[in-house]
Formats: C-alpha cells, structure tokens, sequence
C-alpha cells in the first residue's frame, strides 16, 4: 500500500518545491471554474463557450454577434408561437399550398379511323382549369372533312354533353385551330370524327390546371 502511494508522494513534492505551487494550481482551477458560471442576463460578450450558451433569463433576440443560443431560440419558439396562435395554422398553410394550381401539358398525335376518336380528356378532381387547346389540320386535303366535338360534364355522375361542334373541309386555312379555356369540375373531353377522305394525323396540345397533391 505505501508503495503505490510513493509515485503520488514524489509527484506532490516536485509540485510543491517547484515553480508551479500547488497556490498556482489551485488559482488556475479557479479561473476554470469561473468559465462555467452562467453569464448575467442579456450579456453581449462573445468569447467564452458560456457566453454563446447564454442565460436562461436571456430575452429573445436575433441581433447577430450578441444573441445567445437561449435568446435566439426564444425569439424561435416566438415566431412558430405567432404562427400557430394566429388565423392561419401550419395545417391550414400546407392546405394552401396543396391547393395552388399545377400546370399540366399534354400532346398527341392521334390517327382518325372514320369513328369518333377521344384527342383528350381531362377528368380534375376538384375545381380547375381546362386551359385550352390547339389542333393542328396541316394534314388535311381535298375531299377531307373532319368533325371537332367538345363535350362537357357538369354534374357528379353526370354524362358528357356536347357543348361545342365545328366541322373542317378540304385544305383548310388557317391550320392550326385554337380551342379556348374555361373552369372545369367534373370532365371536359375534345374529340375529332373524319367523314370524309384519307385518315389524317392530328397533331394536338392542350394544357390544364388543378390543385397539386
């Protein structure tokens, strides 16, 4: 037993007979200590690790190179607080933004079969936008006659009525047909019948909105 102890005897003798004192030691512990007391309320210093943590009576704060963590996390929950407490919550902003508008553009090239063949069809879960179309005839030639229908549902359940139908002859001019937009709930569909001729292609585009998912 007083053998282990005589490497601690040694060191405590070399201590005390040499320029570092154990009254040196025992201030510069003290200083260490210091660095771990909690700073005064709102301090604005920025050197020691304690000053960055700050105090917990530190006000909210984001001013840059003063702010404590404890201030800037007050002046956090404050904000969400704000956001949370007022007449829009978080829930009712992410409804918001589910709810914005999304764009959509669809293109086809479709090949009459003397029947009525569907160019496009838009069924939107929700009110949106049919944004309108264009219809390209390029094709077409003498002795040609093709049928535009478009038809729209206006009920849950409803069936597909026409609204609209225009009927093209020969090498028509202009070529390209514009369709315009309206709001749509329930379906819109856009159809094209050759009666007459050689089955042509029609190159056709349309473009639609409805809230995002």
């Amino acid at each position: 037993m007083l053998y282990s102890l005589q490497p601690i005897i040694a060191l405590l003798n070399s201590i005390q007979g040499g320029t570092v004192t154990l009254e040196i030691i025992n201030t510069a512990l003290a200083t260490i200590d210091g660095y771990q007391d909690v700073p005064t309320a709102n301090a604005t210093a920025n050197a020691l690790m304690r000053e960055v943590v700050g105090n917990k009576a530190d006000v909210a704060s984001t001013t840059a190179s003063q702010a404590s963590l404890v201030g800037l996390l007050r002046a956090l929950i404050a904000q969400v607080m704000a956001v949370q407490g007022g007449t829009q919550t978080i829930e009712s902003v992410g409804t918001d933004v589910k709810n914005i508008l999304d764009m959509t553009h669809t293109a086809a090239s479709v090949t009459m079969t003397g029947s009525e063949v569907t160019l496009f069809e838009f069924v939107p879960t929700a009110p949106s936008m049919f944004e309108g179309g264009k219809i390209d005839l390029t094709n077409m030639a003498a002795g040609d006659t093709i049928v535009i229908n478009m038809y729209h549902k206006i009920k849950s359940g409803g069936n597909y009525i026409l609204e609209t139908t225009t009927s093209y002859a020969d090498d028509v001019s202009p070529d390209l047909k514009v369709i315009n937009g309206f709001a749509v709930r329930y379906g819109v569909k856009v159809t094209a019948t050759q009666s007459a001729g050689t089955n042509r292609v029609l190159d056709c585009a349309f473009v639609t909105s409805a809230p995002g998912v």
